[in-house]
């Protein structure tokens, strides 16, 4: 199949579910994007905006060069580690979003193996929830260590490509300051 991917995603609003609301996922195939919007029960004309994005096949790069990632990331670490230090800072993830497994670290950087919990949470999608959300947390790691032990949420993502078939588990990802660009990965 090739790699799939999105762009240009965007979360003016996270969507925080701490009472009823009515969630609406609104496709618009002409532009192969998504609009995630939400509100309050009852309500027609009271809708925020949580996230939007454009599906995308990004050209061919060829592999990601997961050795090189590993060497430049010297400070190895393990899921379990992050997990206790996102408890710490307020955000309890159950076992189905605890997918991190050995880490390799540095600031701006991080590359982790990922495990799903339970084999059956792989059955029915493309890329399982609980993987989506490790990938976030992957990101997280690649924080500076001062800034790890807080919560962040993702405002804006430029892009994310995902591989159908790797061999590996292993996943790269990249950080950079507001302003910024992180570079590309590697590709071999």
């Amino acid at each position: 199949d090739g790699p799939r991917g999105r762009e240009r995603i965007r979360v003016p609003r996270p969507l925080v579910l701490t009472g009823a609301r009515t969630v609406q996922v609104v496709w618009r195939p002409e532009g192969e994007s998504f609009r995630i919007h939400s509100a309050p029960p009852g309500s027609d004309d009271a809708w925020d905006l949580h996230a939007e994005a454009v599906l995308a096949t990004p050209a061919a790069k060829g592999p990601v060069d997961l050795e090189g990632a590993r060497a430049r990331c010297a400070e190895a670490d393990d899921g379990a580690t992050f997990h206790r230090a996102a408890g710490e800072a307020g955000l309890d993830l159950g076992p189905a979003f605890r997918w991190i497994g050995p880490v390799r670290r540095t600031d701006g950087e991080a590359v982790a193996e990922m495990r799903a919990a339970d084999p059956a949470e792989l059955e029915g999608f493309d890329v399982p929830p609980g993987l989506l959300d490790a990938l976030f947390q992957l990101i997280g790691m690649a924080f500076p260590r001062d800034a790890v032990a807080r919560v962040h949420v993702p405002v804006a993502i430029e892009r994310v490509r995902f591989h159908a078939g790797r061999s590996d588990r292993w996943s790269p990802g990249r950080c950079s300051r507001p302003g910024t660009t992180a570079r590309p990965p590697a590709t071999s």
